[in-house]
């Protein structure tokens, strides 16, 4: 699992509005999977997967960045042999952001075997009722809203066949 925390790269700019926690913490993810990613993890360890937290940071909105960055400068290939997209699929994402419509694109991104609930709970902004019920309107089949209230945290877990 990844959870952010105040950012290892610092906090200027950060300090009013509470600007960690709404954008730092989001910011702090999403290096963390990319340094993952081009650290050549997931090349050496094809099978690891790991949760990232927050629907991943801003990671499903800059992927196609990385693929763009990837293919034009040298030094990011010598340790991956595919586009950093490809190692996406390496992360599961906790559904931590209760937008119905930035969720329908997490699940676009990811796809549906790949979201987790997520509540953020016990943190301030958490809510676990908003967590359960945001899935619950979106527009889904049942199959998918079941296997994302659950039924990919048993499988990833080992709970469940």
């Amino acid at each position: 699992m990844v959870h952010p925390t105040t950012p290892v790269f610092g906090t200027a700019g950060l300090e009013d509005y509470r600007l960690v926690a709404l954008l730092g913490f989001l910011f702090d993810t999403t290096v963390a999977a990319y340094q993952l990613i081009f650290s050549g993890l997931f090349e050496a360890y094809p099978n690891l997967q790991l949760v990232l937290a927050h629907l991943g940071g801003t990671v499903p909105y800059v992927a196609e960045r990385a693929d763009r960055g990837w293919a034009v400068y040298p030094e990011l290939k010598p340790l991956i042999s595919r586009p950093p997209t490809a190692f996406f699929k390496n992360f599961y994402y906790d559904t931590v952001n209760f937008d119905p419509a930035v969720l329908e694109l997490a699940l676009k991104f990811a796809g549906p075997e790949r979201l987790l609930l997520g509540s953020d709970y016990p943190h301030q902004v958490g809510d676990m009722g908003r967590a359960v019920e945001v899935i619950g309107g979106l527009p889904i089949a049942g199959e998918v809203r079941r296997a994302i209230l659950g039924e990919n945290a048993a499988r990833l877990l080992r709970l469940k066949g």
